[in-house]
């Protein structure tokens, strides 16, 4: 299993990994970890290795801000960069392995569907090693352009039950969902394709 899983990754082109230097005030960041669940954004730079811009900082998710290790947005001033408009930092603490989301996301991939990318990063704060990262392509236009995609309507997956799971009979059956765009039209296309 080890050595399938190592061929998936090595057959995906993950190598060397790349470093995201992240500057933020330290005012700012106190502010960021003192108020973990505030969804707060502060000015920042951001250096990759296609280059530096300007970024607003601030940490991601929902029940993972209770982990020590937080998951990150950058929101980058310049678009051209990275050719998107966010990085998507997940700090996969519940998975020791980094694996099982981006290796979710390569199967999906591989079979043909329209999956974010994913690419294992370490991440600097200020000059401290902050870990490995799992970089997670947003979903937005350069999503769709990238996929050739016409935009459409786009729904997040909120918790459990917007997993496609068996729900119980008390919920709505699109429980677990949020629309970004295209709900009330779109809707009964969501209940049939959990259904």
């Amino acid at each position: 299993m080890h050595l399938l899983l190592a061929l998936l990754f090595v057959s995906a082109g993950q190598g060397e990994l790349d470093s995201f230097h992240l500057q933020i005030e330290p005012a700012y960041l106190n502010t960021l970890y003192q108020n973990p669940h505030e969804d707060l954004q502060f000015p920042a730079w951001v250096e990759t290795p296609a280059g530096a811009c300007s970024c607003l900082a601030g940490f991601r998710g929902g029940s993972s801000l209770f982990f020590p290790k937080k998951s990150w947005k950058l929101e980058l001033a310049d678009t051209s960069l990275m050719d998107c408009s966010h990085l998507l930092l997940d700090a996969q603490y519940r998975d020791r392995t980094f694996m099982r989301n981006a290796l979710g996301l390569l199967m999906s991939r591989e079979m043909g569907l329209p999956a974010p990318l994913t690419e294992h990063v370490e991440f600097y704060v200020n000059g401290d090693y902050y870990g490995v990262y799992v970089q997670v392509e947003r979903i937005d236009r350069f999503f769709y352009r990238r996929n050739g995609l016409e935009d459409g309507p786009l729904f997040k997956s909120t918790d459990h039950l917007g997993r496609m799971v068996w729900q119980p009979c008390d919920t709505s059956g699109t429980s677990g969902f949020e629309a970004e765009r295209g709900w009330d039209e779109e809707l009964p296309l969501l209940r049939h394709l959990i259904d």
